[in-house]
């Protein structure tokens, strides 16, 4: 077995996709610190299985994709390939060639794929154990991998021997095995658990199943007894409550005699009450009309006599407000001849004063000293803009300077670049004549496009026919997954007892041997009786207990079996004899048939064998099936409720009209329709598995099509790799020097762009200095102009100077005026401003003196009007003497009307009392006879509900020789017989059985597990001798092989590895002692770093002498080595190549020199590595 190539793309450096294909012999990785050599090593690793991102030096998986540079971005995905020759069949596979593929993306998902098929990490790992070239063994040495070996604990290096002794899946199914013996003996732990809890109940659910079964014995002969009592009370009830009914007939007649009278006496009485009411509202009308006359009479004379005084007293005020509005005119007009000299006064003042503050404003815009003051300001702030203008042009005389001194180097810089971009360009055309006059291989070129699409085809092919294989493996599964379901639930079902569920007496009397003795036994209801799936409900809820009655063939064989369930205690039944049972039916269908919903009766949706049809109509004749509640109701209604009826979904309307219904949360497997679905199970049993062997084979042939399509597909790989390796040999100097030529494009685009930006540069300068010049222009006229201004201002300031003493005498003098006259004005202001406030006040109070006149004006014309006349005063004391004669009738009229109502009121007094009395009686009667039909409904319902008996008519003929005294009795004594008996726990019966059967079961369980907790230990034993075995005769070759070769490769010396522990193989340590020459025997952690390595690469070619592996992997093993030792190391390397393929990443010369093939790894680009090769042995013979 061979490594052939490894294909990395996205992983870590390898940002391209980058092939590496090795050779047989020693192949070599040579480059620059940080160039990504390691990165080879690690890609192998990951590959084939590496799951810690640490040992990938990663803190996350993700940190192995490309993380992009600069100039790249960051990928989403890193893939590895690695191709192995497998035709020598070393790894246990049937492929000549293995490639492995892993792919990881950014989002977390991870693939892994054999030769193309999508795999699990486990395959990989199984794909690569014990054959000396997993992930961690000693075929891939990783850098400090040398030096782990010679600081590892003694312990840890025994890990070296077990994977060379390839005990790997030993340890790992001795691991398994542990796993399952813990299981086992906690299995174990919990079973024996189980089985001391059932101990302890065994017995006393024992006592407690044969005192329920006694009881349920007694039970059952009380049951008897009380259906007894309960028919013969519902018969005397009935009696007692015909009686009843004939005397309710009778009062009835005679409440409604008295009704009759006692409604003639009310509507009399009705008549002479609205007669009162009327006449009493007339009478109280009059009285009203009575009192607002007498009211209206009183405040006609009272207003007379105040209406006079009123008025006597409004003219003395109206003369009084009059005389007050005089005087307070006056006052206003002696106001008004002072108020108008002084408003000619305030005008006159205002006018002057308003000259003299012209005046004086004159004089503030002529002040002198504020005009000085500015032009000192002005003459200040030209000096500072003369001095920012000569800073301004000396900074620009600078720029200036510094500019020229830039535009020459530019210019100088440009012609240099000039003359390189000319050479550039010719080696640049050069390059590109050589890789125009190259000639691809055009033919096989076509070769390989055609064979990759041959491949592409053949891959959808081999996807497609993957993709139905697995569909149809997934369907074959869930068909055998619902098989196994089905099974299961048909096994459930068969293996509970034909009778489970029915009565203990049920249960004893259907067994083999008795059924043999008593031949009449003709079996149960529920087996004899055979209804269709849409009914099995609501016969089920109709029949309940009848269900698990027996059917004999005659009354002698009835007996028979009671004296034989008696005798052995064996339980109670209610047996059907065939000779005495009498069919039943309803009459009077006709309209139930025609009604909505009705299905039909009971009896003639179900079948029996004929010789029990009898049987079937007693059961089930009076019947009735209807489709749903309401319907059922109707019917009901409609028939008077003188049957019962069922719905389909088992509700029940009892005769009398009762209701039982409702639902349990969860309905199990019921007599009736267990057979039903054992049989429906069996039908689908046998479907599925018809449908599963069809299914098998399809998937049998889809599998040998895919084997064809596969083997199809490998041929053609196999095809498309050929080509691809003779175009890449071929094309590998076209290859390069279109990277020359590529590279040499990417220096004339460099030169290229930086003239074009030297270019730029010169241009920017010369405007740069063009728009200098222009400001130095302009700033030196500004400087002219501010020379200029600051003359004239200067002269400015020298008149303003002699001015300012003059003006300022005339200012004083207007001034002084001014505030004189300021004075005078706000006195006249003030005086004026009283007197108006005081003409406002005077006329304020003569408008509500105005006011107040004019109101008493009106009230005097008002209280005038008001005075009534003598006349309206006569007329209504005559209308109050007609009003007050025609209240007294009305009075006498309506005492008479009350008179007759006393007489009628005691009449109807007298006959409620006598309609009191009869309808008391009829109450009486009335709840006598509900009393009676509620006694007798309950009883109806605790016969029906107890014991599922509706024709209770039918019982109490059956029962009419007994007396109801003595049943009483009897239950008195049976029932002190089972408060005897106490409380009992009737499932203790089914409880003590399932515990017993249990308890059996987990014993048979209790020996299983044990059985098989001494077949593990066996195992684990065995698999123990087998790696000590395994682990001994390894050991003893690598250290013979060890002493050896150290020798060798110290050229002298001798070394060692001995076991810590050699009476216990199975934990034992390795310790490592070394000599080398010269020096005395000691351990290898006293050794220098040169000879430690030494000594853990001799260990290795050890390794590689008993084990010999087909590649191995070396990550700058020698680096500790000195030169001398490098050469020994790489001459050891090349006698190994014969027998294995070294892939050796180095610095050193002598490994290098002893190289078949070298790859250089070098980061063209930052951060991105790239791969060159070099054919030593090539070279090597063109030389010679």
């Amino acid at each position: 077995m061979k490594l052939k190539s490894l294909e990395i793309s996205g992983f870590k450096s390898f940002a391209d996709k980058t092939m590496i294909e090795f050779m047989p012999g020693m192949t070599g990785i040579v480059g620059p610190n940080g160039s990504g050599k390691s990165n080879i090593i690690e890609a192998i690793r990951w590959v084939m299985g590496e799951q810690s991102a640490k040992d990938l030096r990663g803190t996350k998986m993700s940190d192995v994709i490309f993380g992009g540079t600069n100039k790249r971005g960051a990928l989403n995905r890193a893939e590895v390939a690695i191709t192995f020759d497998n035709s020598d069949h070393y790894v246990n596979s049937d492929f000549s060639e293995i490639r492995v593929t892993r792919k990881l993306y950014r989002s977390g998902e991870s693939v892994y794929q054999i030769n193309g098929v999508e795999s699990r990490l486990r395959d990989i790992h199984d794909l690569f154990m014990d054959t000396g070239l997993g992930r961690e063994s000693f075929s891939i040495i990783s850098q400090g991998r040398v030096e782990s070996i010679f600081n590892a604990k003694p312990e840890d290096r025994r890990g070296i021997i077990e994977e060379v002794a390839g005990v790997y899946k030993y340890k790992q199914n001795k691991e398994k095995a542990q796993k399952e013996l813990s299981q086992t003996s906690d299995n174990l732990s919990r079973v024996a658990d189980i089985i001391h809890e059932i101990e302890d109940r065994i017995e006393p659910l024992a006592e407690q199943s044969a005192q329920a079964t006694d009881y349920l014995s007694q039970k059952e002969r009380f049951d008897t007894l009380d259906k007894a009592r309960l028919a013969l009370t519902i018969h005397a009830v009935d009696v007692q409550a015909e009686q009843v009914k004939e005397k309710y007939t009778d009062q009835q007649k005679q409440v409604a005699t008295a009704k009759a009278t006692l409604s003639q006496i009310n509507d009399m009485l009705s008549q002479k009450r609205q007669e009162r009411v009327s006449q009493q509202l007339k009478r109280d009308q009059l009285q009203n009309d009575i009192l607002k006359l007498t009211q209206i009479h009183e405040r006609m004379v009272g207003a007379q006599n105040l209406s006079q005084q009123q008025t006597t007293t409004l003219e003395r005020d109206i003369d009084e407000v009059t005389r007050s509005t005089a005087a307070v005119n006056e006052k206003i007009l002696a106001l008004s001849s002072q108020i108008a000299p002084l408003q000619q006064q305030e005008s006159e003042l205002k006018q002057q004063k308003s000259i003299l503050k012209q005046k004086l404003t004159q004089f503030d815009d002529m002040t002198q000293s504020e005009l000085k003051s500015q032009l000192q300001a002005d003459i200040e702030k030209n000096r500072h803009a003369y001095i920012q203008i000569m800073q301004d042009i000396a900074a620009l005389h600078n720029a200036k300077v510094n500019d020229d001194k830039q535009l020459a180097q530019i210019i100088s810089r440009y012609q240099t670049l000039s003359e390189r971009l000319k050479n550039e360009t010719g080696i640049m055309s050069q390059a590109q004549q050589e890789v125009a006059n190259y000639q691809p291989n055009d033919a096989a070129q076509q070769d390989v496009l055609a064979l990759k699409q041959d491949v592409a085809k053949r891959q959808e092919q081999f996807d497609h026919a993957a993709k139905a294989y697995k569909q149809a493996e997934t369907n074959w599964y869930n068909t055998l997954n619902d098989l196994n379901k089905v099974r299961s639930q048909h096994d459930a079902l068969t293996a509970m007892d034909d009778y489970a569920g029915f009565y203990q007496g049920v249960r004893a009397l259907m067994k083999p041997q008795v059924r043999n003795q008593f031949v009449g036994i003709k079996g149960v209801v529920a087996e004899l009786l055979t209804v269709p799936a849409a009914y099995t409900l609501a016969i089920e809820t109709v029949l309940g207990g009848i269900l698990q009655q027996i059917i004999v063939d005659q009354t002698s064989t009835a007996k028979s079996v009671i004296a034989y369930l008696t005798k052995n205690r064996a339980g109670r039944v209610t047996i059907l004899p065939i000779d005495t049972i009498k069919p039943r039916h309803l009459n009077g269908l006709e309209q139930a048939r025609r009604m909505a919903g009705f299905i039909g009766i009971a009896a003639d949706l179900v079948t029996m064998p004929e010789e029990m049809t009898a049987i079937k109509t007693n059961i089930l004749g009076h019947i009735v099936v209807a489709k749903d509640l309401n319907s059922a109701t109707e019917i009901a209604k409609a028939n008077q409720y003188r049957f019962r009826i069922v719905t389909l979904d088992g509700q029940l309307i009892n005769a009398g009209g009762s209701m039982t219904g409702g639902a349990t949360q969860k309905r199990g497997a019921t007599i009736l329709s267990r057979q039903t679905e054992i049989a429906t199970l069996t039908q689908k049993i046998t479907d599925l598995a018809e449908q599963s062997k069809s299914q098998e084979l399809e998937l049998q042939a889809q599998r040998r099509d895919g084997e064809n399509i596969r083997e199809s597909l490998v041929e053609a790989q196999t095809k498309l790799k050929s080509a691809n390796d003779d175009v890449q040999k071929v094309d590998y100097e076209l290859q390069r020097k279109q990277d020359t030529l590529q590279q040499q494009k990417r220096v004339v685009q460099a030169l290229e762009f930086e003239l074009k930006d030297i270019e730029s540069q010169q241009e920017e300068l010369a405007t740069q200095l063009q728009r200098c010049e222009l400001e130095l222009d302009e700033k030196q006229a500004q400087k002219r102009a501010q020379e200029l201004e600051s003359q004239e201002l200067s002269r400015a300031l020298e008149s303003a100077s002699n001015k300012a003493q003059s003006h300022n005498e005339d200012k004083v003098a207007i001034q002084t005026e001014y505030v004189t006259l300021t004075g005078k004005l706000e006195t006249v202001t003030s005086q004026l401003a009283i007197l108006r406030n005081q003409q406002q006040e005077l006329e304020s109070q003569a408008a509500g003196l105005t006011v107040k006149r004019n109101d008493l004006q009106e009230k005097l014309t008002a209280t005038q009007n008001d005075i009534a006349t003598e006349q309206q005063v006569s007329e209504t004391v005559e209308k109050l003497a007609k009003i007050q004669k025609e209240h007294d009738d009305t009075s006498q009229q309506l005492t008479i009307i009350t008179d007759n109502l006393s007489v009628l009121e005691t009449q109807f007094a007298k006959q409620q009392e006598t309609l009191r009395s009869v309808m008391a009686l009829e109450s009486d009667l009335a709840a006598q006879q509900a009393r009676l039909t509620t006694q007798n409904e309950n009883l109806l319902a605790q016969l029906e509900s107890q014991y599922d008996i509706s024709d209770s008519q039918g019982l109490y003929q059956q029962l009419a020789d007994l007396n109801l005294e003595t049943v009483t009795d009897q239950l008195k004594l049976i029932k002190r017989s089972l408060d005897e008996i106490g409380n009992v726990n009737i499932g203790a019966i089914e409880e003590y059985e399932a515990v017993k059967q249990r308890f059996d079961f987990l014993t048979q369980q209790r020996d299983d597990l044990l059985s098989a907790k001494d077949n593990l230990l066996q195992t684990i034993d065995e698999m123990d001798e087998e790696v000590q075995i395994r682990f001994k005769h390894t050991f003893d070759a690598v250290a013979q092989h060890f002493g050896r070769i150290f020798t060798q490769m110290f050229g002298g010396g001798r070394a060692e590895i001995k076991l810590t522990d050699p009476e216990h193989l199975l934990t034992t340590g390795i310790d490592i002692t070394a000599q080398p020459p010269g020096k005395k025997f000691q351990q290898m952690s006293l050794l220098s770093g040169g000879e430690k390595a030494l000594t853990a690469i001799t260990l290795l070619f050890a390794i590689l002498q008993v084990r010999p592996v087909p590649f191995v992997v070396l990550d700058e093993a020698e680096a500790a080595l000195d030169e001398a030792n490098v050469a020994r190391f790489a001459r050891y390397l090349h006698e190994f190549s014969g027998e294995t393929q070294f892939i050796v990443i180095t610095h050193r010369k002598g490994t290098m020199m002893n190289a078949n093939l070298l790859y250089g790894v070098t980061m063209q680009e930052a951060g991105v590595s790239k791969m060159v090769a070099v054919d030593l042995d090539n070279m090597a013979e063109t030389a010679s």
